[in-house]
C-alpha cells in the first residue's frame, strides 16, 4: 500500500499477531510498494497471510497517532527569600531565580510523561478497536448450522450424540464391533466363539454431514475418540463393503439410523479378500482367526451346492474324481 513504511508494515502485523524475521534495518521508512529487495519480502508475507488493504489501513490508522500538542502553562511565581548569618552579618539571599526554573523543568517534564502516556493509551485503545472490528467482521462471515430439531426420545432411542463443529454436523452412534463370520473366495466361514469374545470392542460410528446436507464421511472411533483400527479400517478411513455413503441426508434421525444398520452388518463380517489390517491392534492375525472358523458354505445358499456325481469341489471350483487329492474335499 503506498505511502506506508517498512516499518509501520511491520508493527500493523504485530498488532495482528503476524510475526516475521524480516530485519528492515536501514529500509524502515521505504515505502511497502518500492522495489526495495525488503519492501518486495514484506509484500509476499502480507500476501500469504492473507491480510487485506482494509486490515493494513485499520492497522495504520491505529499506530499513527498525532503527537500531542505542546502545553503551555505558568506556574505562580514562588517567592523563595532566605536570610543567613555568615560570620555574624546578616545576608537575605533571593533563590526565585534558582528554584522557579527547576520547578519549571519538574513539572514540564511530567506533563510530557503524562502526554506519553496517553498517547500511549490512546494506540493501545485504537489497537483493540481494530482487533475488535476485525474479529467481527470475520465473525459476521461464519454461516451458522441450521438448528436440528430432535425430540428428546428419538435421540435416546437412537443411541445417538449430536455436536457440530466448522460447517459440518457430528453423529455418534455408540455400538459394539463384533464380527461373526469371515468370508472368502464366495465361501462363509462361522468364527469360533471364543475367538468373537476377543473381537469385541466399544466403538463409535460418526457420521459427518455437511450443512447443505451432504455426507462427508463415516468413520469409526474408539471409546476414546480415536481412530478405531480393525481389519477393514486403518487411520486413512474404513472400508464398508458395498454399502455406499448416501449423498444427501433428508434430515431424518430414522434414515441415519437404517444407515448405522448397514454398517453394522457390514462390519459383522470379515472379507479375507481385500484386508486393510491383517492384524489388528488387540485382534488375532486373521489367518489364525481362519484357522479356527467353521465353514457354513457358499454365499448366498442355505447350503452347499449339490456337486455332479464323480466330481469333488473345494473353494477354488468343481474338480473331477480322479484329481481328488489325498487329504479330501474344501479346507
Amino acid at each position: 500500500m503506498a505511502g506506508m513504511t517498512l516499518q509501520q508494515t511491520i508493527e500493523v502485523l504485530g498488532n495482528l499477531n503476524i510475526q516475521t524475521a524480516l530485519d528492515v534495518g536501514v529500509h524502515a521508512n521505504c515505502d511497502l510498494q518500492s522495489n526495495c529487495p525488503i519492501a518486495v519480502q514484506l509484500r509476499k508475507v502480507v500476501g500469504e497471510a492473507h491480510i487485506t488493504g482494509e486490515q493494513l489501513l485499520t492497522g495504520l490508522a491505529a499506530i499513527t497517532v498525532s503527537p500531542p500538542e505542546a502545553i503551555h502553562f505558568e506556574l505562580p511565581k514562588v517567592e523563595a527569600i532566605a536570610d543567613l548569618n555568615i560570620a555574624g552579618i546578616p545576608v537575605r539571599l533571593d533563590l526565585a531565580p534558582v528554584i522557579n526554573p527547576q520547578l519549571t523543568r519538574f513539572y514540564q517534564g511530567y506533563i510530557t510523561q503524562l502526554q506519553n502516556g496517553s498517547r500511549q493509551l490512546a494506540t493501545m485503545g485504537r489497537g483493540l478497536y481494530s482487533s475488535y472490528a476485525l474479529a467481527i467482521q470475520e465473525s459476521r462471515k461464519l454461516k451458522e448450522l441450521p438448528q436440528l430439531i430432535f425430540t428428546i426420545p428419538d435421540i435416546i432411542k437412537a443411541n445417538c450424540m449430536v455436536t457440530s463443529g466448522g460447517s459440518n454436523y457430528f453423529f455418534l452412534f455408540p455400538r459394539l464391533y463384533s464380527p461373526q463370520y469371515i468370508v472368502t473366495r464366495g465361501v462363509r466361514y462361522k468364527i469360533a466363539d471364543t475367538d468373537i469374545i476377543h473381537l469385541i470392542h466399544k466403538i463409535n460410528v460418526q457420521l459427518t454431514i455437511s450443512r447443505d446436507n451432504r455426507f462427508v464421511d463415516m468413520r469409526i472411533l474408539n471409546e476414546h475418540g480415536e481412530k478405531f483400527v480393525h481389519y477393514h479400517g486403518r487411520a486413512g478411513g474404513d472400508c464398508w463393503g458395498q454399502v455406499t455413503r448416501p449423498p444427501i441426508w433428508d434430515k431424518r434421525l430414522r434414515s441415519l439410523e437404517n444407515l448405522i444398520i448397514q454398517l453394522m452388518g457390514s462390519l459383522s463380517t470379515i472379507n479375507k479378500d481385500s484386508m486393510l489390517e491383517r492384524e489388528p491392534p488387540g485382534m488375532p492375525h486373521i489367518d489364525v482367526l481362519f484357522g479356527r472358523s467353521t465353514r457354513q458354505g457358499e454365499e448366498g445358499l442355505m447350503e452347499d451346492r449339490v456337486q455332479p456325481e464323480g466330481t469333488w469341489t473345494d473353494d477354488r471350483g468343481t474338480h473331477p474324481l480322479v484329481a481328488r487329492p489325498a487329504w479330501g474335499r474344501g479346507r
